[in-house]
């Protein structure tokens, strides 16, 4: 008969082949080609990442907008942030509970670290920028990259050492 201790890690391999999760990208590299790209190269951009998951980095804010009187009870801000390499505006929505913890402290010219899904690349009603919506302000971030190898945990105070 076989062990508990060998079917168990070999029945959650198998079944971590048939569970797929949608790929995370980086956004700030997908804002860079964006600010780079000539009309036919945005135009096919926009079709391969509108409605994917990306990950920003290094999103200095620009402006904090408080929630409108209508909007639902526990709306958080909307942020206008940069994204310092293509000089890009990107508008979140951020939600849930770690997006409050941090945007109850954030300032303006602070930095944050950012997922979430980009619902519009170059909206009409704001031309040359990104807007994602939901997303989750994970922690506040450095304003540039580390030169050296970067630790989770030297900038998110969560993270786990």
């Amino acid at each position: 008969m076989i062990r508990v201790r060998v079917m168990v890690p070999i029945l959650l391999s198998v079944g971590g082949l048939c569970l797929h999760g949608e790929t995370v990208r980086n956004g700030n590299e997908v804002a860079l080609a964006y600010a780079r790209a000539d009309a036919e190269g945005r135009r096919a951009l926009k079709t391969q990442f509108e409605g994917k998951l990306l990950t920003f980095r290094f999103l200095r804010v620009v402006r904090i907008i408080p929630p409108s009187p209508a909007a639902s009870r526990g709306a958080l801000p909307i942020l206008e942030t940069v994204e310092p390499s293509s000089e890009l505006t990107v508008w979140l929505h951020p939600q849930g509970e770690i997006s409050r913890d941090v945007i109850a402290s954030l300032t303006t010219n602070e930095v944050v670290a950012v997922s979430g899904r980009l619902e519009k690349l170059d909206p009409p009603e704001q031309p040359l920028s990104l807007l994602v919506k939901p997303a989750v302000v994970r922690h506040k971030d450095r304003p540039a990259p580390k030169g050296e190898k970067e630790l989770l945990s030297e900038i998110d105070p969560r993270a786990v050492r």
